[in-house]
């Protein structure tokens, strides 16, 4: 238990200050070898000591009291190959209040949860494409700090993989991608004109026309369309 430097400082003053006092007292009792010893004349010496003790206690109580009892959690979080994880979410719920301490990885996959209340707590870490680590009942002690290295296992992947490249969907396990046209690509296509009428009487816009618009396709002379080098007489 640390204390202040003034505290004891006042502490002491005062307490060789009485002493002092209480042994001048006894020199003059011993001197006046005429009087005998008597209580009248040390009580308030001692009387003055126990008070300047008791307050003292008081101006410590406070400080004492405010200390309040932690302890730390520091650690390295890596995935099966030990590989370091940034951005790892680690978390500390202390069971009986509810209360969450959260840090993330940094460099190096290091982390640290300072000034947590000593208690029981599940501890829990957590990162994408990842299974996540949980200990129950993890028991945090007055000022012990604690390390944790947690190895964080892949999860397999039993969805084919997609992939976000601009407009296009690509898949990790095939050839087949997925080009997606909106309402506005289709109404901004050219229209085609079936008379000699005012203009736009007896115009449609041929939708067909929007798979132009994908990544290599082309119409062909025979008017087929040949995508991703696909043969002209192919029907889909």
């Amino acid at each position: 238990m640390m204390l202040s430097g003034e505290v004891l400082f006042a502490w002491s003053s005062l307490w060789k200050d009485s002493t002092s006092a209480y042994r001048r007292s006894s020199r003059t009792i011993t001197e006046h070898g005429s009087r005998a010893f008597s209580c009248n004349h040390v009580a308030p010496f001692l009387i003055r000591a126990m008070i300047i003790t008791a307050a003292c206690f008081l101006l410590l109580t406070p400080a004492v009291c405010g200390q309040e009892a932690r302890g730390i959690i520091a650690g390295k979080v890596t995935d099966d190959d030990g590989v370091a994880i940034v951005g790892a979410t680690v978390t500390a719920q202390d069971i009986d209040s509810g209360v969450q301490y959260t840090a993330l990885t940094i460099t190096g996959g290091h982390f640290i949860l300072p000034s947590i209340p000593a208690g029981y707590y599940r501890f829990s870490v957590s990162a994408g494409f990842h299974k996540p680590y949980v200990s129950e009942n993890l028991k945090i002690e007055i000022a012990q700090p604690m390390r944790i290295d947690v190895v964080l296992e892949r999860l397999e992947r039993t969805e084919p993989a997609e992939e976000s490249a601009g407009p296009e969907t690509l898949r990790g396990n095939s050839g087949q991608w997925t080009h997606n046209h909106t309402g506005l690509t289709i109404r901004s296509l050219p229209l085609m004109a079936f008379s000699s009428g005012p203009s736009g009487e007896g115009s449609i816009r041929n939708p067909l026309y929007a798979l132009l618009l994908a990544p290599a396709s082309l119409m062909a002379e025979s008017k087929y369309f040949r995508i991703n080098g696909a043969p002209g007489n192919t029907a889909a």
